[in-house]
């Protein structure tokens, strides 16, 4: 079998060259698995708690939850939120349908910044879109999360949680809320325990 792959070398890379991966399947997917399968009862941890006084937040459920189960199962990972937020419960929901007068009439965009404990001095903020569908919406945080993770998980100053392959990794973080503080969006996540 002949695979076709060359060496990338990236200088920021001390782990040297870096295989390009060609005719990749999503065997997960394929087969219906879900990529979070592992997250099934593990303990979490909130990172990002809403504050009392927040006054508006938009809620994320894993798909195929039945509206009893709801309640338990706040959040879904951001690896399934990636792809359209094809892992989200009713992604097809506009998001304006969801926000008040008062929200819509700033505009279709905000501004989104992430407060991941121990990279709050970064002040990193993105823009997103809010003229689009809760599955959409879930997609946009998840590349704003992960372009985040993968510039900044080095520049770490603590106290706080740590990021990176040794540490909390992207594929562990599960999107919970998206809520407004002020002016502010900003976002409740988790993370799923690795160790037990």
């Amino acid at each position: 079998m002949n695979i076709n792959t060359h060496s990338v070398h990236y200088p920021d890379n001390s782990r040297g060259p870096i295989r390009e991966r060609r005719n990749a399947v999503d065997y997960h997917h394929a087969v219906g698995v879900p990529r979070d399968y592992w997250h099934a009862d593990k303990p979490t941890s909130i990172v990002g708690h809403q504050p009392d006084g927040s006054l508006f937040a938009l809620y994320f459920h894993s798909k195929n939850l039945s509206p009893l189960d709801l309640s338990s199962n706040l959040g879904v990972a951001l690896t399934r939120c990636e792809y359209g937020g094809e892992g989200v419960n009713v992604p097809t929901i506009p998001v304006r349908e969801l926000l008040r007068k008062d929200i819509l009439a700033r505009g279709p965009q905000a501004r989104l910044y992430i407060t991941w404990p121990g990279y709050q001095h970064l002040g990193y903020g993105e823009d997103v879109l809010l003229d689009t569908t809760i599955g959409e919406l879930a997609s946009q945080v998840a590349g704003i999360f992960k372009r985040f993770y993968e510039k900044n998980y080095q520049r770490f100053e603590g106290p706080g949680l740590p990021l990176g392959p040794d540490y909390i990794t992207y594929d562990q973080i599960r999107l919970r809320k998206l809520f407004l503080h002020g002016t502010i969006w900003k976002l409740e996540l988790s993370y799923v325990s690795k160790d037990i």
